[in-house]
């Protein structure tokens, strides 16, 4: 067998570890936007396209993949278009390359947040080789296999798994561990994320030219979205307590809105529809749109808290109706209080379904399934959100949440996958976890 893996400087070992528990005798390949990194010759190749002077086409790319292409990506859909296209037919040439020498039977790797891993998985479906993207999950103890946010079922949970896991996500205090680490001091981690922020600035810009590496995308993204967040005064104290009298004096129904990150593969990759991936954009059109009929209640994800531009602050708060909830109000009870939610991929919809709440949706997220969720637009009446909110409040019944959380866990794989590059390879929990993700994987790609 040959394994192929996309990886960064930080996950290589991991990465091998995962690799070998799929086929011990495997010949293991790692392919990498960077150069001290990359063994296939991708890196040297793709930087060669570029020099040439010829136009290049590559015509196994139609126009309307690359647009798509283009749009979910950070980077490129910050250059010219012109630009952006040379990128993607070089890069896709320079991976085809490698597909030809290293003839892969599978991939491994991150789910895709940025084009390189777009063409490698257009490459993988091109010539219909399996394409296993890991990404973690949102209940603890669990990661699951997706190329874009898809739901993969690859198994049955049992009656006791679902029944544990419907105990634990309907505590109140539940939190994934992701949230549980940025949240034990909210000013103190949004000034020194807005400070890291600024830095990265002149870090990035100059450590793309010093490098000799002027096209490595960690390098490029990282300046450009850096840029795109920079502000002099960042926004910590955000939200206050008034809603609560508001919300009491008033007749109108309660919306719920948590705040995701972005740019973010969540939004950028897992929404099939390119408008509200425009995610700024869309989510001032949405409250702008139900702030004539409901009152908003609007909370920042604790990851963003003095990241986020203030200018989106201001546009939102100038819609009637609208509130900022404080940092301290724990994001389930906004959930209790509200008579909705609104979400584009976030979790928190997942959570106010299965506590009874009618979840709207700007697109399709992996987890929605059953009557608790309905997909509106701008253009979407009035009367007929009102119509879903009426219908659908009220508690699920045990087997409408077994079927819900069973839905879920079906696309879930038990264990532990680490990816802020903390993983270590004298630790052995974390070589443990690695030998059941590869074991598992081996499982996944049998019953394909």
């Amino acid at each position: 067998m040959n394994i192929l893996c996309h990886v960064g400087p930080w996950c290589v070992e991991q990465y091998r570890e995962i690799a070998k528990n799929v086929e011990s005798s495997a010949r293991i390949d790692m392919i990498s936007g960077f150069k001290n990194v990359d063994k296939t010759g991708f890196v040297n190749h793709y930087y060669s396209l570029l020099k040439e002077r010829e136009p290049l086409n590559d015509f196994s790319i139609s126009q309307e993949v690359a647009d798509d292409i283009i749009a979910r990506c950070r980077l490129l859909r910050s250059l010219d278009k012109k630009i952006a296209m040379r990128h993607i037919y070089c890069a896709h040439v320079a991976i085809a390359k490698v597909f030809e020498d290293t003839k892969p039977d599978i991939v491994i790797s991150e789910t895709i947040d940025q084009y390189l891993i777009d063409l490698i998985h257009f490459e993988c479906h091109r010539l219909n080789i399996p394409f296993v993207g890991i990404v973690i999950s949102f209940i603890n103890g669990y990661y699951r296999i997706s190329a874009k946010g898809e739901l993969n079922k690859y198994r049955t949970p049992s009656n006791e798994e679902v029944d544990h896991t419907i105990r634990i996500l309907s505590q109140a205090s539940y939190k994934p561990t992701f949230i549980v680490r940025s949240s034990s001091s909210h000013i103190k981690s949004a000034m020194i994320r807005w400070f890291k922020n600024t830095l990265r600035i002149p870090y990035f810009i100059v450590k793309r030219w010093v490098s000799g590496e002027i096209y490595n995308y960690h390098y490029w993204a990282s300046a450009v979205s850096a840029l795109n967040d920079f502000h002099i005064f960042p926004r910590i104290f955000l939200g206050n307590d008034k809603w609560k009298a508001c919300l009491s004096s008033s007749e109108k129904r309660t919306i719920y809105i948590p705040l995701q990150m972005f740019p973010e593969a969540t939004i950028e990759y897992w929404c099939k529809n390119l408008e509200v991936i425009k995610y700024q954009d869309s989510l001032i059109s949405m409250v702008g749109k139900l702030s004539k009929s409901y009152n908003i209640i609007i909370k920042e994800h604790p990851n963003v808290i003095g990241l986020r531009s203030p200018n989106l602050y201001d546009k939102l708060l100038k819609f009637n109706n609208v509130y900022f909830a404080s940092m301290h109000i724990d994001s389930n009870h906004l959930i209790d209080i509200s008579d909705a939610v609104l979400v584009w991929t976030g979790t928190a919809g997942f959570e106010a379904a299965l506590r009874g709440k009618p979840v709207l949706t700007v697109d399709v997220p992996y987890y929605a399934i059953g009557p608790k969720f309905k997909r509106i637009s701008k253009n979407t009446p009035e009367a007929e959100i009102d119509r879903f909110l009426e219908e659908q409040s009220g508690e699920l019944t045990y087997a409408e949440k077994y079927a819900l959380v069973s839905n879920l866990l079906s696309g879930l794989m038990p264990g532990k996958y680490i990816n802020d590059s903390s993983w270590s390879p004298s630790n052995p929990d974390d070589l443990n976890d690695s030998a059941n993700i590869g074991k598992q994987i081996r499982k996944y790609v049998c019953r394909l």
